[in-house]
């Protein structure tokens, strides 16, 4: 069960760039989660996007990221992904598709910004330790706030 729950916070950062705030606190460690966050989240491919909730109008980009370099932008509203249509769906379908990616295939992304429509492209990347450390941090801090301040 508890790898499961870390396996679906890691999808939601691997897009999204964060994890979102959660009702509960973890059950484990602060340490056991650490842990299988970093195993989780090492190697793995990411664009570095965060998204409204419930629609792909992008809410934040992770510094350093895909997303940032190809010149994605906080506002865009994406419509497309390697030729699937995104029209009113989610972020659960925008995943889908970006998963199905091949590892050193560019991922064409078609967005509209201030009326106007854009292809951009970017390959997607393993996420450094910088931003591993950034998602860890995130997680104590929400789940684990009597020991996000102590040493480890």
């Amino acid at each position: 069960m508890f790898r499961k729950t870390i396996a679906i916070l890691a999808l939601t950062v691997l897009v999204a760039g964060g994890l979102a705030a959660q009702e509960t606190k973890c059950k484990e460690s602060a340490h056991e989660c650490e842990k299988k966050i970093r195993e989780i989240l090492s190697g793995r491919r990411f664009l570095g996007v965060t998204f409204n909730p419930g629609n792909l109008v992008i809410k934040a980009i992770i510094p350093e990221s895909p997303a940032e370099k190809a010149g994605l932008r906080p506002g865009d509203v994406v419509m497309g992904l390697n030729g699937h249509d995104l029209v009113g769906r989610d972020g659960t379908v925008f995943k889908t598709f970006l998963h199905e990616s091949k590892d050193g295939q560019r991922v064409a992304i078609l967005i509209r910004r201030d009326g106007t429509y854009k292809n951009l492209s970017t390959q997607l990347t393993a996420m450094s330790e910088k931003q591993i450390e950034r998602v860890v941090a995130g997680h104590l801090k929400e789940a684990h706030t009597e020991s996000a301040s102590a040493p480890h």
